[in-house]
């Protein structure tokens, strides 16, 4: 029933989100020509992993093409943060992608059914390379996830870049396991709340942690079992830190926790599970 209400709405709503933001569109695309002096679209292959379906994404172009091509992804942190490109940000530029409008473009995805509104988020291809390599198990854990890419997510809102895979892996099963049309309209009120508050974190802008501004932040321990997203059996019991406004989840509509002695059983208790303390078993 998710999967149906998720499909009409985001047809719906991208089809609504062109019409009303086609005047931005056309503002953007000109302020952007006269600041850049280039094509103000480009368009990026992504995808969720190396070996699934890769597609062109739609963005607007925030930095010169010179600066974009001499990017080199060769190591894991590339993936997450790329800070020394900041000073190339023109000012309209970096408003755009402060206010995550840089992003816009990518209803027509939606319209095209290759992403959702929310979803994991798809990474460009020399990334799914380092993930590939560098990040095996995790690489096979989103080969598995059956999500649709998405604009917004909940580790593109509330996930903390600096601590890499597992924050990214954390938040992308805890979606996968706990989706519901309910959870997609509170990560997308969120996601709205960035067009408000310009404070949208991201590879080059990576500092900025707009929901703890917004929300008081707590930790709670998500615990999943492995085994169910590896083919060999190798996956075992892994408890992730993840930063989550405990205010704005319930413990009955949005998430479930089992305990550790009966992780993804049915038999598992179901409960909220606030710590300040944590491991990766």
């Amino acid at each position: 029933m998710h999967h149906i209400f998720k499909q009409l709405f985001d047809f719906s709503f991208a089809t609504l989100l062109v019409v009303l933001s086609l005047p931005f569109q056309i503002l953007f695309s000109i302020l952007l020509t006269i600041e850049l002096k280039e094509n103000p679209f480009f368009f990026q292959k992504r995808g969720l992993a190396f070996n699934l379906k890769h597609f062109a994404i739609f963005k607007f172009r925030t930095i010169k093409k010179k600066y974009a091509d001499k990017l080199k992804h060769q190591k894991p942190q590339d993936i997450f943060v790329l800070p020394d490109l900041s000073s190339e940000l023109t000012p309209f530029a970096k408003w755009l992608r402060l206010n995550g409008l840089d992003e816009l473009p990518q209803i027509y995805n939606v319209l095209l059914g290759q992403m959702s509104f929310i979803g994991p988020r798809p990474f460009m291809l020399e990334d799914l390379v380092i993930i590939k390599n560098k990040f095996a198990e995790q690489n096979t854990i989103r080969e598995k996830i059956k999500s649709k890419p998405g604009i917004a997510g909940m580790w593109q809102i509330i996930g903390d870049r600096n601590l890499g895979m597992d924050n990214l892996i954390g938040m992308d099963l805890f979606y996968e396991e706990n989706k519901s049309f309910l959870l997609d309209m509170k990560i997308l009120f969120s996601s709205i709340l960035l067009l408000v508050f310009p404070k949208n974190s991201d590879a080059i802008l990576p500092k900025i942690t707009p929901m703890g501004k917004l929300f008081s932040i707590s930790h709670f321990e998500f615990i999943t079992d492995h085994r169910k997203y590896l083919d060999d059996g190798r996956g075992k019991e892994v408890s992730y830190k993840l930063k989550m406004p405990l205010n704005w989840w319930s413990a009955s509509d949005s998430y479930t926790v089992f305990n550790n002695s009966k992780v993804g059983t049915a038999e598992g208790e179901r409960k909220k599970f606030p710590t300040e303390t944590f491991s990766k078993n």
